[in-house]
């Protein structure tokens, strides 16, 4: 481009540039005929395999949670060190249902949080989380927890012990 008119160069790069913007146009264009549903199990596909030593741990402490009982994320998170959103993250990918109940886990609000990678009082798997806990012997008003009674005493989930027997 040395020794060319500056308006010669202009042009060259102003057609890398378009021919840049056509290349991001056109995977745009190749992912909007994608369906939902097969991206989604693309990344479900994508994370199956054995329980990590983090998921490990965290199933571990799960399993201490009595029935009648919950725990939040966030004392989870508190208990193994870790984050409430990694908690939810790796309950929601939990092969040991329901010997690790995590169904007995829920917000930090004490509402009943999300379950099986759902969220939201009209999901069906949420409802049905609010039914098994109730089952427990967990009361609510409406899609809460009705109180801190309910809440499991966090010396109970100590971080040692055992592993996952299935």
């Amino acid at each position: 481009m040395r020794g060319e008119p500056i308006s010669s160069t202009l042009r060259s790069r102003g057609n890398l540039l378009k021919k840049r913007r056509s290349t991001r146009q056109s995977r745009t264009e190749r992912n909007e005929g994608v369906d939902e549903k097969v991206k989604l199990t693309r990344r479900r596909e994508k994370r199956k395999g054995p329980p990590t030593e983090f998921q490990e741990r965290l199933y571990a402490v799960c399993k201490k949670i009595p029935k009648g009982k919950v725990a939040t994320y966030g004392l989870l998170a508190g208990v193994i060190g870790s984050s409430a959103r990694a908690v939810g993250q790796a309950l929601r990918n939990n092969p040991y249902a329901p010997v690790v109940p995590c169904h007995r886990v829920v917000a930090s609000t004490l509402e009943i949080g999300g379950f099986g990678g759902e969220w939201g009082e009209a999901c069906e798997k949420v409802q049905r989380k609010r039914e098994i806990l109730m089952e427990e012997g967990v009361a609510f008003q409406g899609f809460k927890v009705r109180g801190q009674e309910f809440i499991v005493d966090p010396s109970l989930l100590g971080d040692e012990g055992d592993g996952v027997d299935e």
